[in-house]
């Protein structure tokens, strides 16, 4: 069980890894027929900078913590993972809001 979590994990931590990549990449393609291009390429990076913080989400929750089961690993996990996600969440709002005066 413990080693099928971390491959999943690996296996989330990637995919998200690469959708980002190719999202912050190809961002002006995306949003060509948009009203707002500019606006709206920026909302896809936000996106992307949202799935990167996702995947060290996952990252340390899912590998990081069944590999190193300290006390010190744990504290850091706990205090890394609630960073992460908290940049997540603004860059997910931010994705949204310029999205919405991208269009």
């Amino acid at each position: 069980m413990r080693s099928g979590t971390i491959v999943f994990g690996i296996v989330m931590t990637l995919g998200l890894m690469l959708a980002a990549l190719w999202g912050w990449q190809h961002a002006t393609m995306v949003v060509e027929e948009w009203n707002r291009p500019d606006v709206a390429a920026n909302a896809v990076r936000c996106a992307a900078v949202a799935l990167a913080a996702g995947a060290q989400v996952v990252l340390f929750g899912c590998v990081i913590g069944r590999v190193y089961k300290t006390k010190v690993a744990g504290r850091f996990e706990v205090a890394y993972g609630m960073t992460a996600a908290a940049v997540c969440t603004i860059a997910i709002v931010s994705a949204v809001t310029l999205a919405i005066a991208g269009r």
